[in-house]
């Protein structure tokens, strides 16, 4: 008898949970309303209907998010979980996993999907082979979707200004980045208790980062430059910005640590030993990419900022080096640390990678850095090394340093 039988309903319940919050996400980004909204008006909260209301017959509007991110997470799932079959080695179907939070300013409607490995692969081939199986399949679909989305924009004024009318009647075109950080200038709000007047900046804005493969397939496939949306607007067009979303998800997924499926494939290339070192190398990068904007020094009273990520490091570096002295560990962090200083105050100011920090702590605790070795470790074979390469290549192409960014607004 299976211990572990298939809970079919509790797949196709996540499923359909997931589809609703992706289409409702996708709703709130294609059109800039917020359903938040509708929830404050039906408490009374609202004294009228505000122009940012998302309607229910709305909806609709996040068929192409949700079509189009459910079709990568599926292919990769499946992708994961046929190889798995095929292998004979026992997992679940895929787990959709529904999220949507209100109080964000941008939600995805999902955090993704998983399938559960119910026994350790028994061989090199088996791992490599379930680990790479899953990014391909679902870049194969991301490539589909950006080509898609590119060949098919549509005019960029009216597209914009449908969402954001008070671009045309403010600025009579689509404004740039800092335009949006400084205008309308600073807002007079008079403080009901002290009756003094206080100076608050715009609210700033979101944009949407890039990548090597994007940036490609924009020169490519975009048949009208003048059609192509700044990065501020990206998450409006739901085929171009789950394309990028998708093939940044690639990339988390390839990273080179532990059993994630990147480490799959390297300790399916260069064994088990080697791995772990490229596993703790490429921790290092994401603390390089994530941690330099937070170490800037702008007087006394704003060091415990360094001083917590500084101590975030000691404990990164714990876990890298496990059992080496702690004057290495210390060490390690402190080099590390005057290095971000020294760049982020020779660049001007870095742009903190907030995602990398969190993904590097997920690494050293819950994922791991070391990959488990098979019961038959042996040399992939000549085909297996090529399709490894070009996973690597994969991630290379579409990796993003920085996905999404927010920029403040600014007093002139």
């Amino acid at each position: 008898m299976d211990k572990n039988p298939q809970r079919y309903w509790l797949h196709i319940l996540l499923f359909v949970f997931t589809v609703f919050t992706t289409m409702l996400a996708g709703a709130e980004l294609a059109t800039g309303h917020v359903w938040l909204l509708n929830i404050l008006d039906d408490l009374g909260l609202m004294d009228k209907e505000p122009d940012g209301f998302l309607h229910f017959h709305e909806i609709w509007k996040g068929i192409p998010h949700s079509a189009a991110f459910l079709a990568f997470l599926t292919f990769h799932e499946f992708g994961h979980y046929f190889t798995s079959v095929y292998h004979k080695v026992k997992c679940s179907l895929p787990y959709y996993i529904p999220i949507f939070i209100p109080i964000l300013t941008m939600n995805i409607g999902s955090f993704g999907a998983v399938i559960r490995i119910r026994e350790v692969p028994s061989s090199t081939k088996k791992f490599f082979d379930i680990g790479v199986a899953g990014p391909l399949a679902g870049f194969v679909v991301s490539l589909i979707i950006l080509i898609i989305g590119f060949s098919t924009l549509p005019p960029l004024e009216e597209k914009i200004f449908s969402i954001h009318p008070q671009y045309e009647t403010m600025y009579h075109r689509i404004p740039t980045g800092e335009e949006l950080q400084y205008y309308p200038g600073p807002q007079e709000v008079v403080n009901e208790e002290t009756g003094e007047k206080e100076i608050y900046p715009p609210d700033g804005y979101i944009k949407i980062g890039t990548s090597l493969l994007f940036e490609l397939f924009k020169w490519i496939f975009a048949t009208d430059p003048n059609r192509i949306p700044p990065d501020f607007e990206l998450m409006h067009y739901p085929l171009l910005f789950v394309g990028f979303l998708t093939l940044f998800f690639t990339a988390l997924n390839l990273l080179p640590i532990g059993q994630l499926d990147g480490g799959h494939v390297v300790y399916g290339l260069f064994g088990a030993r080697r791995a772990g070192i490229i596993s703790r190398v490429t921790v290092l990068v994401l603390l390089s990419f994530g941690g330099t904007g937070l170490v800037e020094f702008s007087g006394w009273d704003q060091l415990w900022g360094p001083g917590l990520y500084l101590m975030f490091l000691v404990f990164v570096f714990q876990r890298l080096l496990g059992d080496r002295p702690w004057i290495w560990i210390v060490g390690g962090a402190v080099g590390l640390f005057i290095i971000q200083g020294l760049v982020n105050f020779l660049s001007g100011g870095i742009e903190p990678g907030y995602v990398w920090l969190i993904y590097s702590l997920l690494a050293v605790r819950l994922i791991g850095l070391d990959h488990p070795r098979a019961h038959y470790e042996h040399p992939l074979d000549r085909g297996r090394k090529i399709v490894g390469w070009i996973a690597i290549i994969i991630f290379i192409l579409c990796f993003s340093p920085n996905p999404i960014i927010a920029v403040e607004g600014l007093l002139p």
